[in-house]
């Protein structure tokens, strides 16, 4: 007797490691996998696609078909962010590549800490997956403390005025220097 039930899929997710601003765009990563003994590792593929993906995995077949006429097609994945204040929103549904890979851009408006989950809602062979990463959003900076061009072309203006006059002494001296040796 056989008993076969779902096959396991994992989905891992990464937000941006380094900082991110509030406004300002970041993008949130992941690739959605399978755990089944004959595929583990390999890409989660599309109903539509499966036939297709298998031969190509266990028979030497193209990955695009015999007839090169078909195009591999991941699964949909839901990404829902948590935002500071505690409220819950979907971001948006992006598809997984024919590697399995996926990829959204995002921009937080508020600045403070993240909790993002990105969902497989899974199929009819395979189970769902959620993984859970977290992001920190630091506030934009105040445009009214942004540098001032004039502190910056000040500087400037001293030593472009400090090399003239330091050029007009060093000609006065080599003038007046050729002017006693006659």
């Amino acid at each position: 007797m056989y008993v076969i039930g779902k096959g396991q899929s994992e989905t891992t997710i990464s937000a941006s490691q380094v900082q991110v601003i509030a406004g300002q765009k970041a993008v949130i990563t992941g690739v959605v996998i399978h755990l089944s003994p004959a595929q583990t590792g390999k890409a989660f593929i599309s109903q539509d696609s499966m036939s297709t993906y298998m031969e190509y995995l266990h028979m030497q077949a193209p990955i695009d078909g015999y007839y090169h006429n078909i195009t591999i097609t991941g699964v949909p994945i839901t990404i829902y962010v948590v935002d500071p204040n505690g409220n819950s929103r979907t971001l948006g549904t992006v598809t997984s590549n024919s590697k399995g890979t996926f990829a959204y851009q995002w921009t937080p408006k508020t600045a403070g800490k993240y909790k993002i989950t990105a969902t497989f809602a899974g199929d009819d062979s395979y189970g769902s997956s959620w993984p859970d990463t977290y992001a920190t959003v630091a506030q934009a900076s105040n445009p009214t403390s942004s540098t001032n061009m004039n502190d910056v072309i000040n500087p400037i203006a001293t030593y472009i005025v400090a090399a003239a006059i330091a050029i007009i002494i060093a000609i006065a001296i080599v003038g007046a220097l050729i002017l006693r040796k006659h």
